[in-house]
């Protein structure tokens, strides 16, 4: 618990510069500028049509910030740095380093810090391309199997003939094995 307060307490600055920097930039726009003008109070303005708008970054931060402190948690305590009373996959990773003929129980919690760490972040990456209001969507219809069994086909075409260059490039030659 120490240990996610300290983080928790050291890590909060970036969060803040970015709540900060969206609300300075969300201030300047036309629909903050129109409430202004319509006579409606600094409070209103902020809870009702800035903070909405700056909710977007924030939690898309806050998700890469927890896979972070579960890193920086799993890591502080693998090291020795963790209450030792506590249940952390740091911890279980250091007993298992202590007792390597229990080698499960270094690659057990490793992968799910792992697991956990990637699919925070890659939730953080689907959040941000999903919440942009800026990305270019780019949907292709497939109407049928045929189509992606074609799809499917020229991509293998594709990389057929990136291997086939690779082979023949002169540059790469002594990283491929010729038969």
């Amino acid at each position: 618990f120490v240990i996610m307060l300290v983080i928790g307490l050291t890590s909060w600055a970036g969060t803040a510069r970015l709540v900060r920097g969206e609300f300075l930039g969300q201030s300047v726009r036309d629909y903050v500028i129109a409430a202004e003008s319509l006579g409606l109070s600094r409070w209103r303005i902020m809870f009702r049509h800035i903070l909405p708008n700056a909710l977007t970054p924030l939690i898309i931060s806050a998700t890469f910030g927890i896979a972070g402190a579960v890193g920086i948690e799993s890591g502080l305590a693998f090291v020795g740095l963790g209450d030792p009373t506590s249940s952390s996959w740091g911890i279980l990773m250091e007993a298992g380093r202590k007792n390597i003929h229990y080698a499960w129980l270094i690659y057990v919690p490793g992968l799910a810090v792992f697991a956990l760490v990637t699919a925070l972040n890659l939730v953080g990456n689907a959040l941000r391309e999903a919440l942009d209001p800026n990305a270019k969507w780019v949907l292709l219809p497939i109407a049928n199997n045929t189509d992606i069994a074609q799809a499917v086909r020229s991509l293998v075409e594709a990389v057929e003939k990136l291997l086939l260059r690779a082979k023949q490039s002169p540059r790469t030659s002594h990283y491929v094995r010729r038969s």
